[in-house]
């Protein structure tokens, strides 16, 4: 059964070799994306949205007509410790928040 499949982060490794496996197994894929310069040359069978999840408003309509959404979205992190915590509660706690109402506006 072919699902449509959001991927918040697409551009980054973890989101690229997400879409590539769904596409893989024959799913849709729509990327979200907030650089569009960015995007994977090989990815050519998604489609895009650009937005940026820190900016709630650019994420209207990136979940519209999706059944599932995947987030690779998030802070970079370092293995140092007491390092990244500030990009966790700064970036990826607000951002897979904004991406979770998103969805739920959709009803993905």
């Amino acid at each position: 059964m072919s699902r449509h499949v959001l991927v918040a982060g697409i551009t980054g490794a973890l989101g690229g070799e997400v879409a590539r496996g769904l596409l893989a197994r024959g799913h849709q894929v729509r990327g979200l994306l907030r650089d569009e310069r960015r995007w994977p040359a090989d990815l050519g069978a998604a489609t895009k949205h650009l937005g940026d999840a820190l900016k709630p408003q650019t994420l209207h309509g990136a979940a519209d007509g999706v059944d599932t959404v995947f987030s690779c979205l998030g802070a970079s992190v370092s293995s140092e410790p007491g390092a990244g915590w500030a990009g966790f509660t700064s970036v990826d706690t607000p951002a897979n928040l904004a991406l979770l109402a998103e969805a739920k506006r959709a009803g993905a």
